[in-house]
């Protein structure tokens, strides 16, 4: 049990120092952005996803696993979340992220409940960013995001959403993937085995 608190610990410092130190954006973050727009955005997150860890222990690594796989592709962008339409292949459901990401409902859920108080107030991409600042809290510990995200609108599907390692990767394609992320600037120490 010691060694999944550490490991679990470790993959939370590795997401928390991917995050900050790549995050592509030009906005000036805050942790008090919805302050006087929205200022029970944190509560109502915050009850949501507690009560979603209470009906399942492993949605909070859920909610952490989502929001780092939005990061991972193209910054932390809230694409993640987008569903396919008819002129238009959402992340959502990319190979990678089929049958593998998981807490879109508790997000969704996030979602409708704050669009009741704080109506076309609040980013997507930052209830993802709050969701899984809340599930590190209160499943070990805390880190404060910054605020203020918004989705791009786009996306280049076909050159980011396969950097993402699956649920069914093998030896020779982790080691691929590993030298695939050179480019990236990251070794495989950077990642949790």
């Amino acid at each position: 049990m010691a060694s999944i608190v550490s490991c679990f610990s470790k993959f939370c410092l590795t997401l928390f120092l991917l995050v900050l130190f790549h995050g592509s954006t030009n906005a000036k973050l805050s942790t008090n952005f919805y302050s006087k727009s929205c200022p029970n955005l944190l509560p109502i997150v915050k009850f949501i996803v507690h009560s979603a860890i209470m009906k399942e222990a492993r949605m909070g690594a859920s909610l952490l696993r989502l929001f780092f796989h939005d990061c991972f592709v193209n910054g932390c962008d809230g694409s993640v979340l987008l569903d396919d339409t008819s002129s238009f292949i959402g992340e959502k459901n990319a190979a990678p992220n089929r049958n593998s990401a998981r807490g879109f409902n508790v997000v969704d859920d996030i979602k409708s409940a704050v669009e009741i108080v704080c109506p076309g107030v609040f980013s997507c991409a930052d209830i993802l960013a709050l969701s899984a600042r809340d599930s590190v809290t209160i499943c070990s510990w805390t880190f404060p995001p910054g605020l203020g995200r918004f989705i791009r609108g786009t996306y280049n599907w076909t050159s980011k959403v396969y950097n993402i390692q699956g649920t069914d990767i093998q030896r020779e394609q982790h080691r691929l993937f590993i030298c695939s992320n050179k480019a990236k600037k990251l070794s495989e120490g950077n990642w949790i085995r």
